[in-house]
């Protein structure tokens, strides 16, 4: 029978050895190859550039500012009796065919897209009409 000592003096071994073929490193170094990863663009002809031209307000639009849109009537009067004490502005509540919503905007309709945002712009920064949009709308439709 092995005595204590041998055991020990085995376990040890065992451990130093176990120690060294855990800490060595059995991978190859490898070279790393770098390669340019710069790309040249071919020059482009004249003729493909693209020039954009600044949009131009359309004189026969009006711009309504939407500040809510609700699936019943109900929940669009409360909100629009709501923003009328708030804002001091007239609101109507229309019906809204093709989404099937009542929508409540300012009236009456700017007649710039420049004023309509400057007003959006304002409501954005109360919290009861983040959702504020604008609407363009020919001036006849109204």
């Amino acid at each position: 029978m092995i005595n204590y000592k041998s055991k020990l003096i085995y376990f040890f071994l065992t451990v130093l050895f176990l120690s060294f073929v855990k800490c060595s490193t059995t991978e190859r170094t490898v070279k790393e190859v770098k390669t340019d990863d710069t790309y040249i663009f071919d020059e482009v002809p004249p003729e493909d550039y693209c020039t954009f031209k600044t949009p131009i307000e359309n004189s026969d639009a009006e711009y309504i500012v939407q500040i809510g849109a609700f699936s019943t009537l109900e929940r669009a009067k409360q909100f629009a009796d709501k923003s009328r004490l708030q804002l001091q502005k007239d609101i109507k509540v229309n019906f809204n065919d093709r989404n099937s919503l009542y929508v409540v905007q300012i009236h009456p309709p700017f007649q710039s897209k420049t004023e309509a945002e400057k007003y959006r712009d304002e409501l954005w920064k109360n919290d009861d009409y983040n959702d504020a949009w604008i609407l363009e709308a020919d001036k006849e439709e109204q």
